[in-house]
């Protein structure tokens, strides 16, 4: 009996060791496609500019991210332009700190950045703010100052 026992037990350990649980894993908070909606730059509304509320951003399960940019053609229509696609990478370190990174401009800044920051989620986790303490000498003459984007989930991403 004890042998029929143990075995039925490296089964089941078995088994429950090979299976694959998502419940064990799940996707960060962060992982979808969202929507640039408002931005605010010591606490200040800052104009999004046209075209800004098609901008997107995607963050995968893989630790890739994409910026989708449309810009106005001066025609009065907002176009994608595949050129406009900037890779990056974001990893969370603990509770709402994240590594960001991304390449050439992009919806946060017009070179290419690596911040760890403070993402916060509200909403039931369908609306996003990204906040980040920034220093350049063409604002606020080089002081720090606090720069808010606030996005909205369009949809969850794999």
């Amino acid at each position: 009996m004890k042998k029929f026992l143990f075995i039925l037990y490296v089964v089941f350990a078995i088994s429950a060791c090979s299976k694959d649980d998502d419940s064990n894993n799940p996707t960060d908070k962060i992982v979808g496609e969202w929507r640039l909606t408002k931005m605010r730059v010591d606490r200040s509304n800052f104009p999004l500019f046209p075209c800004d509320d098609l901008c997107s951003i995607t963050y995968r399960k893989d630790g890739t991210s994409t910026e989708s940019v449309y810009q106005d053609d001066f025609e009065g229509d907002c176009v994608f332009n595949a050129t406009y696609r900037y890779p990056g990478t974001w990893e969370k370190k603990s509770g709402n700190l994240y590594d960001i990174v991304a390449n050439d401009y992009g919806l946060y800044k017009s070179f290419n950045y690596s911040v760890s920051t403070e993402v916060l989620f509200t909403d039931e986790d369908n609306v996003m703010t990204i906040n980040i303490m920034e220093s350049r000498e063409e604002v606020n003459d080089g002081k720090p100052y606090l720069s808010e984007f606030f996005f909205e989930r369009i949809t969850d991403a794999n």
